[in-house]
């Protein structure tokens, strides 16, 4: 009887064993999926930051760059509108010299008009 017994409390023993242990491999295998969902998870959000910092640059370089045009095209525009403005005054000196030179010329004539009536 006491064999029997031992017998029997030693495969209950084993049983609890087996199933303590198929606990124990359903927890480990639990664990392994969480790992790899958590690891997943964790590039995945990576990734999305990695790419709205990347446009952020993105954005700033374009923002850079059209204040460097927008800088440039007003300086241009700057040194246009002086040029334009000594253009203007050439053309008034060349208009005023000119006129000069029609009023010296119309008084040599009316001088050499003169000088034949004479």
């Amino acid at each position: 009887l006491k064999v029997e017994t031992a017998r029997a409390d030693a495969a209950e023993v084993a049983s609890e064993e087996a199933k303590i242990e198929k606990v124990r491999a359903m927890a480990e295998a639990t664990a392994a999926n969480s790992a790899a969902e958590l690891t997943h998870d964790l590039v995945a959000r990576v990734r999305a930051e990695e790419t709205a910092l990347r446009a952020k640059a993105a954005e700033a370089a374009e923002a850079e760059l059209k204040a460097a045009v927008d800088a440039t095209k007003a300086e241009a525009e700057q040194k246009a509108a002086q040029l334009n403005a000594a253009l203007e005054a050439v053309k008034a000196e060349a208009m005023e010299a000119l006129e000069a030179v029609k009023a010296a010329e119309a008084k040599a004539a009316a001088a050499e008009a003169k000088a034949e009536l004479e």
